[in-house]
């Protein structure tokens, strides 16, 4: 009897250990499947891209249904807001600039669709815009300065007001 339920025992645990790797075989084989799918809708999808010479940077959600994306056709960028309607903000055909936009691409490792990075670059398209941030540190210290000053002078007058008519009440 002894011999019996050894024997079961060691063919349980055969069929067990046969079962397990029956699964581990398969479940590699699906992930050879879906990798190599992978592999082929991308390289689809380049072809189609790449043979009109348009292409997606990257883009990201600025809130309900609005985006801001990145777009390359040719050697020109082309930063579009998109919404209820597209919007071109602006396009970038310097080859300087589009070279260093595409070098920052690479070294994000192509993560354009991160908001802190697109946020860094619609921050520098701003700084370039307005000139540099200290024209408009100086025109706002000058501003500052200006209704200090007014106030200043509108305190004084009061002031002064308010003591001629204590003056002419004695």
């Amino acid at each position: 009897m002894k011999l019996d339920e050894m024997g079961t025992t060691a063919q349980e645990s055969t069929s067990m250990f046969a079962l397990l790797l029956q699964t581990i075989i398969a479940l590699a084989l699906i992930i050879a499947v879906i990798y190599f799918l992978l592999r082929f809708v991308s390289k689809r999808s380049n072809a189609l891209f790449g043979r009109t010479g348009i292409r997606m940077l990257g883009g990201c959600s600025l809130g309900s249904q609005k985006s801001l994306q990145i777009v390359q056709i040719g050697t020109t960028l082309y930063i579009v807001g998109v919404g209820e309607n597209v919007h071109l903000l602006r396009y970038i055909d310097d080859p300087d600039e589009v070279n260093e936009l595409l070098d920052l691409l690479e070294v994000r490792g192509a993560s354009a669709s991160n908001p802190v990075f697109m946020g860094e670059l619609v921050n520098r398209w701003f700084r370039k815009k307005a000139g540099t941030g200290e024209a408009f540190e100086s025109m706002f210290q000058m501003k500052v300065k200006e209704a200090r000053q007014r106030r200043e002078s509108m305190e004084k007058e009061l002031f002064n007001n308010g003591e001629k008519e204590k003056g002419e009440e004695k």
